[in-house]
């Protein structure tokens, strides 16, 4: 059996199997998730219908890891009578489940008493201990969500992470995951009484573990609906104005706060609002890296604020963008976003087609002496189809780490006009390589284009002028997620610089600051469908550190010039190549093997 200090406080348990992991200890957010998962909220249990409570905490904490010691905790104080079904979003990740579960009972000599014994269960979803009472429930089952979990009795139910983006896109699909729930009803054991009525053994306990997924979570119908007490656990305390979106009303009209109490109390001792919650666990750095993956994405997955504002439901807005005149060349080694004291950066004169506030800023600095040839260039067309009226095309650019866009547009009219324009704009903006959305038959487009873009390059007399026409990758889920995962990223980071024309692109401006995550939010997305995929494509620059990129760029050159020297260090002095359309005049001294002087100019 367990020790009793162990088998008393599921928190001691916690702790042993962190040391057997090599893991750090448990955070206090840890500990704290332990505890409840033992205790609950006592003054909502009835023994008669058992617990109905659920976790809901940030992503990365490590539910599912202390979802893993919680069973085997249970199974040592109780190896007889304890039958627990996990239920995950899959029947991967339930075998998953149950191999992390084996793993520390086969290897965690505090629990040596509890190993299977020959002829007991022990298969890869399902398995007994030592000393089960004989039934047709093993142990512990775990099952896909949409697997076949009833025919079975469990004490307990433990669903890990069942809502996930697959099943919870739409209303049909959350729908069908809430009827799936509603099958724990039939598997968890009831209550039984002896003959004077007296309870003899409490009904099984449902406890849900997960991040929301979607403004309308299922996780929120079960506190609204179905009355279960939720323990919510944020990485950063909420501020003042957000506290109202963690207070739910009941069908019944009750207001429960779901925060979890020690993450409220901290709040009431002077804990400071956006602080880490957790900071053993995401430090403030770990956090603000997490936000630049997206607002609307921050809010849900760790901020578990499924009451998205307009600014959340909206995320993509004009303020984000640098907007600079670009050419087709070159660009600004270092181009900076940000906000003048003084607004003098704030482009007034642009009518603002978003929602109230926005704007658009100028570049907050940018190095007019530093220019360097764009290192990619890329045009993306959307072609018209089905059910659609435009042809949209944008251009992008990349150069350290930066993705600069010169011009975009659309055409309602003909598809040879619409080709006509583009193999015009591929050549003026000097573009190499045109990618076609294949949605649409693209191949088909494209073979129709090719003759187009040749005829082009000859009236231009542009004939050795190389230019790749090929169908992007198959672009798939839900549009309204893609572009909104695609591009808020990028746009949180300021790494997007447009053009004038771009900004003034009403169209354009309106399709990016209206969509929403909600299937056809938009009646046209053309533009903005079109923008995302050029985005998509440069996937990996964006990656990019720019300060480094940067970095790495002048070592570049600097071995070059080095090289220059080497190669004319006989000759007192000399003229470099010209490099960046400038000219670098260096002296070179043979006889202390070393630069005197130099001087770069550039010609902008």
């Amino acid at each position: 059996m367990l020790p009793k200090e162990v088998a008393e406080d599921f928190r001691n348990f916690l702790y042993l199997v962190w040391m057997h992991l090599g893991l750090p200890a448990p955070t206090p957010a840890q500990y704290e998730i332990a505890y409840f998962m033992q205790h609950g909220f006592p003054e909502g249990y009835k023994a008669r219908t058992g617990r109905a409570e659920m976790v809901r905490a940030f992503r990365g904490i490590g539910k599912s890891y202390i979802a893993a010691a919680y069973c085997l905790w249970l199974l040592g104080r109780d190896p007889k009578n304890e039958k627990i079904l996990v239920v995950s979003a899959s029947s991967p990740k339930a075998k998953e489940f149950v191999s992390q579960v084996k793993n520390i009972l086969g290897t965690m000599d505090i629990l040596k008493f509890l190993r299977p014994q020959e002829g007991q269960r022990n298969s890869f979803d399902r398995f007994d201990v030592r000393g089960a009472s004989i039934s047709q429930s093993p142990s512990l089952k775990a099952a896909g969500i949409t697997g076949q979990i009833t025919g079975s009795r469990a004490t307990r139910i433990i669903a890990d992470d069942i809502e996930v983006p697959e099943n919870s896109r739409t209303e049909d699909s959350r729908e069908t995951l809430l009827r799936n729930v509603n099958e724990f009803d039939a598997i968890k054991v009831p209550a039984e009484e002896d003959a004077e009525g007296h309870l003899t053994r409490p009904a099984g306990d449902v406890l849900f573990l997960g991040t929301p997924q979607t403004e309308e979570s299922i996780y929120n119908r079960l506190v609204t609906e179905r009355g279960f007490n939720c323990f919510t656990v944020p990485a950063r305390f909420p501020r003042p104005e957000k506290m109202e979106n963690y207070l739910l009303m009941r069908d019944s009209g009750e207001k429960v706060n779901i925060l979890a109490p020690f993450v409220q109390d901290a709040m009431d001792k002077g804990a400071a609002s956006g602080d880490p919650v957790d900071p053993k666990r995401f430090s403030d750095e770990d956090l603000i890296s997490r936000e630049a993956k997206g607002r609307s994405w921050f809010a849900l997955q760790y901020m578990l604020d499924t009451s998205l504002s307009d600014a959340e439901r909206y995320p993509l807005k004009q303020f984000d963008f640098v907007v600079y005149p670009l050419n087709a060349d070159k660009a600004p080694l270092t181009i900076q976003w940000g906000t003048d004291t003084g607004t003098d950066n704030v482009y007034h004169d642009i009518p603002n087609v978003g929602f109230s506030g926005d704007k658009f800023l100028g570049p907050l600095f940018v190095d007019r002496t530093e220019y360097r040839p764009y290192e990619g260039s890329i045009m993306f067309v959307d072609p018209s189809g089905r059910g659609k009226d435009e042809t949209a095309w944008v251009t992008l650019k990349h150069l350290n780490g930066m993705l600069f866009c010169p011009h975009l547009s659309g055409w309602n009219g003909g598809v040879d006009e619409a080709m006509l324009k583009i193999a015009k704009d591929v050549l003026r903006l000097k573009v190499n390589k045109v990618l076609v959305e294949p949605n649409y038959g693209g191949e088909i487009w494209i073979n129709a284009f090719k003759p187009v873009m040749s005829k082009a390059k000859k009236q231009a007399k542009m004939d050795d002028w190389p230019v790749a026409i090929e169908e992007a990758e198959w672009a798939s889920g839900q549009k309204e997620q893609r572009i909104i995962d695609t591009v808020e990223p990028v746009l949180n980071a300021h790494r997007v610089v447009i053009d004038d024309s771009v900004a003034r692109d009403e169209t354009f401006i309106y399709q990016l600051t209206h969509l929403s995550r909600e299937r056809g939010s938009l009646n046209h997305d053309d533009r903005i469908d079109a923008f995302a995929g050029a985005v998509a494509s440069y996937e990996k620059a964006m990656a990019m550190d720019t300060d480094e990129a940067r970095r790495d760029m002048e070592r570049e050159e600097l071995d070059e010039m080095l090289e220059d020297f080497i190669d004319s260090c006989q000759t007192p002095g000399f003229t470099r190549k010209a490099r960046r359309k400038g000219t670098s005049v260096v002296t070179y001294d043979t006889l202390e093997r070393k630069i005197t002087t130099y001087e770069e100019k550039y010609v902008d």
